[in-house]
């Protein structure tokens, strides 16, 4: 019983560092595009919603990054969402962006470690499986 408690123990890790490691490096390199932030953030914002209050929208970005992430926000994409963006610049956060309301009521928040938990709680049983070609257990 404790053999297998320890190779089910294993599995998990190994699954678990796959899965991290994969994303990791792919949502670096992504949340480190400007483009990229740049267009979620347009399909986000343009789609937020007909009734909903786009104009009180604050868009919350890493501090760190404002030299560069500035400059996709030029006053052309402004234009295009109709000036209802207000932009702020955070040391909170290293990547990804937050939005939120400027009453505050609530936020979203597309950071890397959101991505990664998102994304882990359904790559890791299809990773498991083709791994160890077994049945997939509540990971």
């Amino acid at each position: 019983m404790a053999s297998e408690q320890i190779i089910e123990t294993l599995k998990q890790k190994v699954t678990e560092f796959i899965v991290v490691n994969t994303l990791d490096k792919s949502l670096d390199k992504s949340l480190s595009e400007p483009d990229f932030l740049k267009s979620v953030i347009v399909t986000l914002v343009k789609n937020w919603g007909a009734d909903s209050r786009v104009n009180d929208l604050s868009l919350i970005l890493p501090k760190d990054k404002e030299k560069e992430l500035t400059g996709i926000f030029t006053k052309n994409v402004l234009n295009d969402l109709n000036n209802k963006l207000d932009i702020k610049f955070d040391k909170g956060f290293k990547n990804g962006f937050i939005i939120e309301p400027k009453d505050e009521n609530f936020k979203i928040s597309f950071t890397k470690d959101d991505f990664i938990n998102f994304f882990k709680s359904h790559l890791k049983p299809k990773v498991r499986e083709l791994l160890f070609k077994d049945d997939v257990k509540d990971a």
